[in-house]
């Protein structure tokens, strides 16, 4: 922080209520401080005499060559605790301005104008020292201190009635986002148009960037134009989405603020849970088992089995309809896997599931050496779905092998309703109202 104006004010100088007072400081009683973006406040004193005193608007702003008194137009309002006045202030009072945003060229300006206009009992000021070159123009008519060219006659004091005494001027402190509360996390599909906004931030930010990062690195960045959008991909399933947004003003850039976590949903399973049975390997064709979707279709997107530790082939998933024809698949290499379900996103992207329709889900067991489970037990599954059992397929045929088991076993992941078109837009959140 910069003082650009200082000025010693010993001598009363009484009766100021009811007049607008200018003051007009000289460029060349100003200290450069290096920068002309930043903010501005102003430190007033009042005589000892004062009593009852209001400041009733203060304005700050570049003058002219002449008339000497007039704003270029760049002035600002002053505040007080983010009040445009100052009341009811006594004998001595000093007071200081808010710091609000200003721009002042030291290059080419010709002077820096104070405009005030005082009321109550005793406004009085005091005669300054030391600021000689300074001029002091009085006017009475109300509400004219925030104009340019300000209506009414101004005359010219014939001493140095002062009421500013420092003047204070700092670059703009970086941005910052205005957070509140805390980090939130919602669940998103593939499909679905994630919209970039910026959100709320202080400190007078002048542009922005923004960075798309998915599990922590960024896949998208630039500056913020119209506002970046991503729609989302199934290949994201599984993946967190967030956007950073980088503000920037004439002191750089402020911290990356981060929207809310997205977490691109892998849908839900069909099997909840299950008891495992026996072990076993090399069956030479597929097995799984079968189901009916409930009333309402649901869409797939992708297909699991459950690994044994120790597997090191690929096997082939596939749901098939009643007439056993293959309407989706995936492949799963299991080398290196932990024991488990493990997921696989399906090759064609999505398949919906139509209510009211059979279905198979397998798993090709055709690799020497790798394992599968016999359930012998009915599995729990989702309540979208009725259970039909486990079924196997040999010579090309699927049919039922246990009302009460389930082989491999195999899983699907789910979405209750039908995911939205591409480009349904979703705006990003933040932390706090925007």
């Amino acid at each position: 922080m910069a003082i650009i104006f200082n000025s010693t004010n010993p001598v009363d100088d009484a009766t100021w209520q009811g007049y607008h007072l200018r003051a007009v400081i000289p460029l060349a009683n100003l200290t450069n401080p290096g920068f002309t973006t930043g903010q501005i406040r102003v430190t007033f004193e009042l005589a000892s005499t004062a009593s009852a005193a209001n400041c009733d608007s203060a304005f700050i702003g570049a003058g002219i060559a002449s008339p000497v008194y007039d704003f270029d137009g760049s002035q600002v309002q002053l505040l007080f605790g983010g009040s445009p006045s100052n009341t009811g202030l006594g004998s001595g009072a000093i007071f200081t301005s808010d710091f609000v945003p200003f721009t002042f060229n030291f290059s080419t300006a010709v002077s820096l104008v104070i405009a005030t206009h005082w009321s109550g009992t005793h406004a009085d000021a005091a005669q300054a020292t030391g600021t000689t070159n300074n001029e002091y123009f009085q006017n009475e008519v109300v509400g004219a201190e925030g104009q340019s060219a300000p209506t009414g006659s101004f005359i010219l004091l014939a001493h140095a009635i002062d009421f500013v005494t420092l003047i204070e001027f700092q670059p703009n402190p970086l941005v910052n986002q205005v957070v509140i509360g805390g980090p939130t996390t919602t669940q998103i599909i593939p499909g679905q148009d994630l919209l970039g906004n910026v959100g709320l931030w202080v400190n007078q930010p002048t542009g922005y960037a923004y960075q798309l990062m998915r599990n922590g690195a960024v896949f998208q960045a630039g500056p913020w134009g119209v506002g970046p959008s991503y729609t989302v991909q199934p290949s994201d399933v599984g993946s967190v989405i967030t956007l950073q947004v980088i503000a920037m003003n004439s002191s750089g850039s402020g911290a990356p603020a981060a929207s809310m976590i997205y977490l691109v949903a892998r849908g839900q399973p069909l099997v909840t849970s299950q008891a495992l049975g026996t072990q076993r390997n090399n069956y030479g064709d597929s097995v799984g088992c079968g189901f009916t979707v409930g009333s309402a279709s649901v869409t797939v997107s992708a297909l699991g089995r459950w690994v044994v530790s120790g597997s090191s082939g690929s096997h082939l998933l596939f749901i098939a309809d009643a007439t056993g024809a293959t309407i989706a698949t995936a492949t799963i290499h299991t080398s290196g896997l932990s024991a488990g379900y493990h997921y696989i996103n399906i090759d064609q992207g999505y398949t919906t599931l139509q209510g009211d329709s059979f279905y198979y889900l397998q798993s090709v067991e055709a690799i020497s050496g790798d394992f599968w489970y016999d359930v012998n037990t009915i599995p729990t599954i989702d309540s979208h779905f009725v259970y039909a059992g486990a079924f196997s397929r040999s010579g090309g045929v699927l049919t039922l092998s246990n009302t009460t088991g389930i082989f491999g076993p195999v899983n699907l992941l789910f979405y209750p309703v039908t995911p939205p078109p591409l480009g349904t837009p979703i705006q990003y959140s933040w932390d706090f109202s925007p």
